[in-house]
């Protein structure tokens, strides 16, 4: 029976004679150092037949399965073996029973299902038994197994690193010698710093400096207003990898010469900018000299395209502008062009406009006239009046005519001129209508007043509000609302106010007294309107007053009559009451 803690001591077949083995026999005399060794070993001790079946075995192995140690003995060792492997355990037992010894590493699998790797030695004992049985010794080494494998893995890793790095290494090489054979400077540098860090011969002897003297500098050495563009150049580079620009490079000497940059944003062990400069001196002078030349070539025919643009422009705006245009000659006033529009509002054609001065359209032009115009546009270069045109039939019409000089391969006047007859109408309607607004003012039944609303002060008030505030208008113009307002409705108009401001009411009507000057008190109805939009700033706002005061004497005298009629009725010996067509009651009062 095989040992466990509380139960039977021994981890030895009992059918084994102690006699002839002084281990045991000393293990048998000395429990505690038996214990000792067995129980507390970190090692599988195990004794187990020639068929695989477990005879005895300390607690370690069996904890590392997760079983219990009888839990163990009531298996056959085949079933903790890894399936895979199991083909392999009876080769082991044939090998054994066979040599007597075997080592190597076994596969087991714990309850859980984990694997673990277990290195053994165990020897085949025949004497002094009845049956052959197999002691063996084990170590779990699942970790140092995992950790070679590990390590394996990472050696192959290395190799094939070093392998890759050979094979970049050789491809480096080649890129070097075509760098420094190319006829282009090439420059490597950092994104984040622009320190160079590799360059191509071209690159130095081109600048004038030793290969060593380029690689501890920086990109603003040789082109110190690069950082006007670094942002857009990085920019770019993170978007699409490449950039093209032209810059100038400055050597060694000081001197500086016309570079093409191909920039690209390269991506190794980390990101390096690679820069392709290509010298274009020769470039720029053959396209300076190109342009020199066609300059020459194309400066008279610029020069006439121009003006006939300008011409045509100018025709066209002539004749589709609604306004009268007219081309003045500053020293003679003659008229050299005009639209079609003139011609159609003054009645006359054009050759007829043509032999024509300012003078004979606009009646009310003079000498005088003319000079003060000549000094606006002297001042300012513009000029303008409101006068009147003549037509060829002889009527005339009002037109506001704006002034200004054009220089062109000479000066010329320009005159804008609009016909205001309907501006005119409509502004004498306007008059019209504030004349006939103010009469309506003047006479209205309802009192009018504007007021300022911050301070209250009293801005306009109408004829019918000075005779309900009984005050005239200099007196009222010079106080504010609150000054003839009765003291029990300052508040209340206060209160109104400023709900009124905080744009918490629209307008608001209200009832109040106005105390006059002579001690009489006047009810008026007031609707206040503010003049200020949604959101702008409070300025003033319209009072319309109506005098109440008869309608609430005679609301008080029926209340009272009301009042009276009541007591009668509570006081009257009979049943009053009220009926309607149907004879049904409507009201009834009845003493009793």
């Amino acid at each position: 029976m095989a040992f466990h803690p509380g139960q039977q001591k021994r981890h030895f077949p009992e059918e084994v004679p102690v006699v002839g083995d002084p281990i045991r026999w000393a293990l048998e005399e000395n429990e505690d150092w038996y214990r000792d060794l067995v129980e507390h070993s970190q090692d599988l001790l195990c004794v187990h037949d020639l068929e695989g079946r477990f005879l005895s075995i300390n607690p370690t192995p069996a904890r590392l399965l997760g079983y219990s140690v009888e839990e163990v003995l009531q298996k056959p060792m085949r079933d903790f073996v890894d399936p895979q492997f199991r083909a392999e355990f009876d080769a082991y037992l044939r090998e054994i029973e066979r040599t007597g010894e075997s080592r190597g590493l076994m596969a087991v699998v714990t309850r859980s299902g984990e694997q673990r790797i277990w290195e053994y030695h165990n020897t085949l004992r025949t004497e002094g038994v009845e049956t052959p049985i197999v002691r063996g010794i084990a170590h779990d080494v699942t970790e140092r197994v995992r950790a070679e494998k590990a390590l394996r893995a990472a050696n192959e890793k290395l190799l094939r690193t070093a392998c890759e790095q050979e094979i970049t290494l050789q491809g480096l090489t080649l890129f070097r010698t075509l760098l420094d054979q190319s006829n282009d400077a090439i420059l490597v540098t950092d994104p984040e710093t622009l320190r160079f860090l590799d360059s191509n011969e071209r690159a130095w002897t081109e600048l004038g400096y030793s290969r060593e003297e380029l690689l501890s500098m920086t990109v603003l050495d040789i082109d110190p207003d690069i950082v006007s563009v670094r942002t857009q150049v990085d920019q770019q580079l993170r978007q699409t990898g490449c950039a093209i620009i032209e810059r100038a490079h400055r050597r060694k000497n000081g001197t500086t010469f016309p570079v093409e940059l191909n920039l690209r944003r390269v991506r190794l062990d980390r990101q390096y900018d690679v820069a392709v400069s290509r010298d274009i001196t020769e470039r720029k002078r053959t396209q300076a000299a190109l342009r020199e030349t066609n300059e020459q070539l194309m400066k008279t025919v610029r020069e006439r395209e121009r003006m006939l643009r300008e011409l045509s422009l100018f025709r066209a705006q002539l004749d589709q502008s609604n306004d009268a245009i007219e081309i003045i000659d500053p020293e003679t006033l003659r008229i050299l062009d005009v639209n079609e529009r003139a011609c159609i509002r003054l009645g006359y054609s054009r050759e007829e406009l043509l032999s024509m001065t300012i003078f004979d359209i606009g009646p009310s032009i003079d000498e005088s006239v003319v000079a003060r115009l000549r000094q606006q546009l002297v001042e300012s270069g513009f000029a303008s009046i409101e006068t009147e045109q003549r037509r060829k039939d002889g009527t005339t019409f009002p037109v506001e005519v704006a002034i200004r000089t054009v220089q062109l391969e000479r000066v010329y006047g320009v005159a804008v001129s609009r016909d205001i007859t309907e501006r005119k109408r409509a502004e004498e309607a306007l008059r019209e209508s504030e004349r006939e607004f103010r009469a309506v003012y003047e006479r209205s039944p309802i009192g009018i007043a504007l007021v300022e609303s911050r301070s209250g002060r009293f801005l306009q008030v109408n004829p019918k509000y000075c005779e309900i505030a009984g005050r005239r208008e200099e007196e009222l113009l010079q106080t504010d609302v609150g000054s003839i307002t009765h003291p029990d409705d300052v508040g209340q108009t206060s209160e109104f106010l400023q709900h009124l401001a905080e744009e918490e009411l629209a307008n608001y009507e209200v009832d109040k007294r106005y105390l006059r000057p002579d001690g009489s008190v006047r009810w008026v109805r007031v609707l206040v309107v503010p003049m200020w939009g949604k959101g702008e700033t409070r300025r003033w706002h319209m009072g319309l007053a109506e005098d109440i005061t008869e309608r609430r004497r005679t609301e008080e005298a029926l209340r009272l009559s009301e009042e009276r009629f009541l007591v009668a009725l509570k006081h009257s010996p009979i049943a009053v009451f009220n009926q309607d067509r149907d004879l049904r009651y409507t009201w009834m009062y009845n003493s009793q």
